[in-house]
């Protein structure tokens, strides 16, 4: 029990860690390619769209493989196939809020683009990406557990769920509670 406890912050802050830096990245991808020059957006959603083309999970095994095992190099790998999804959304966000009236008015009274984005399209366009954070921690908690499973991400005996889950499998018909409480925070969390 203590264990599975004590494992909650690393798994935790592993998934909260690699959303927010998902987001951020993926926010300001978007953001820059809704409102600065057209060739920017596409070659930005085009670099989206060949991270999408892959599964994010193979694509996140191949990336970790790449850089070597180890959690950091696992969230690494998650921002790198997550960002695209926070960058549509955002450009979407952004593309939709920069034809509203009150950016057209502080258009007219003269502001500038840069502080157009930054007090108007910017604020207007958090709501959908925090709300995709809140839902996407669960998710990026499956995934980071799932590449500690597998070996790719927290090795054993460290206190990280999917590394607890590896090391406790082979104790499943003696001992079943070392692999299944583990297993069930990963559930219930996600």
């Amino acid at each position: 029990f203590a264990r599975v406890v004590y494992g909650a912050r690393p798994s935790m802050l592993a998934s909260v860690a690699a959303v927010a830096c998902a987001a951020v990245l993926g926010g300001t991808l978007g953001l820059v390619a809704a409102t600065g020059p057209r060739w920017q957006g596409v070659v930005i959603m085009r670099a989206s769209d060949m991270l999408l083309a892959f599964p994010l999970f193979i694509l996140a095994m191949g990336i970790v493989a790449a850089l070597g095992r180890g959690l950091g190099n696992a969230i690494i790998a998650a921002v790198i196939v997550w960002w695209p999804q926070y960058a549509r959304l955002i450009r979407a966000s952004a593309l939709s809020v920069r034809e509203q009236p009150y950016v057209e008015g502080a258009q007219a009274l003269g502001a500038s683009w840069a502080a157009i984005v930054r007090r108007h399209v910017l604020p207007n366009c958090l709501s959908p990406v925090l709300t995709k954070a809140s839902i996407d921690v669960g998710y990026m908690l499956l995934v980071l557990s799932g590449l500690s499973f597998i070996g790719l991400g927290a090795q054993p005996q460290s206190p990280e769920w999917g590394a607890m889950v590896t090391s406790g499998r082979t104790f499943l018909l003696s001992h079943w509670w070392y692999p299944t409480f583990p297993g069930l925070a990963i559930f219930l969390v996600s």
